[in-house]
């Protein structure tokens, strides 16, 4: 039944010595049973996890204790992969210790995968902390709104930095934008699209910030919707540029409004209105 298993299988005596491994774990190191026994097993160990690996096992075998742990074993191939290895103390009818048994799992692929998201994800920050972003995540069955990667001036916001409510939020919108960001989650939830709203938010010292905020709304198996992720960028720098070309405009359109051309003999040849 142990050849059979997919897992790679040992087992111990009560000096800690192995005298069991399985078909699935010779043919993972592509050696003999022979090699493996006593401590040949630890000749395949990654150097860097010998040590803790020892300990690890030393500890709990003397404490009579169940144990997990991961380590790197070099494969029939000679490439070292990741193990989740368990083991487990065995006792006899009696009551009396026979030893250990355990069990090694090959998560390589899994840890490379964990890598890789972790990669992703420090990269995602490095992203938001250069755009000045926030990312939210807004649980509408709760109602609770979570805030992540929090960044200045977004942090001293209501919005950003920790928990809190969705009422909690839009009391720091700026009350002549609450309707309009009210009007346009309800517009995303009710039609199932992407949600986008501009709108200022109120700082504890009164200052007031634009942010553009953009989302999506998830919905469960009956169609309710019970979740909206998003992102929410300070474009208060953009807002306050927008106003200064609007202002220049607004001049230009004042002072265009009385030309008068003359001639090289001072006679008016051309005015507007």
């Amino acid at each position: 039944m142990a050849d059979t298993a997919p897992v790679m299988i040992w087992m111990t005596g009560t000096d800690k010595l192995c005298n069991y491994f399985n078909k699935s774990w010779l043919e993972f190191t592509g050696r003999a049973l022979e090699q493996e026994l006593g401590n040949g097993w630890a000749e395949l160990l990654h150097p860097d996890d010998l040590q803790l690996c020892i300990e690890t096992y030393t500890t709990a075998f003397d404490t009579r204790r169940s144990f997990t742990m991961e380590h790197r074993y070099r494969r029939f191939d000679g490439e070292y992969r990741w193990l989740f290895d368990t083991g487990i103390p065995r006792f006899h009818s009696n009551g009396s210790f026979a030893g250990y048994i355990g069990s090694g799992i090959d998560i390589t692929e899994q840890k490379q995968m964990l890598q890789a998201l972790q990669d992703s994800e420090a990269r995602l920050r490095l992203t938001l902390d250069a755009a000045r972003m926030v990312t939210w995540d807004w649980n509408i069955t709760t109602n609770n709104v979570v805030d992540y990667n929090p960044m200045e001036p977004l942090c001293d916001l209501p919005l950003g930095c920790n928990e809190h409510t969705f009422e909690a939020f839009l009391d720091a919108v700026y009350f002549e934008d609450r309707d309009r960001v009210v009007a346009a989650i309800k517009d995303a939830i009710d039609n199932k699209k992407d949600y986008e709203v501009e709108f200022r938010l109120v700082s504890p010292d009164n200052a007031l910030h634009w942010i553009g905020n953009k989302g999506q709304v998830y919905y469960d198996q009956t169609g309710k919707p019970v979740r909206m992720v998003g992102v929410g960028m300070d474009i208060t720098d953009r807002k306050q540029s927008e106003q200064k070309i609007r202002e220049q405009a607004t001049w230009l359109d004042v002072a265009t409004d009385a030309i008068i051309v003359r001639d090289l003999e001072n006679k008016i040849v051309f005015w507007n209105r």
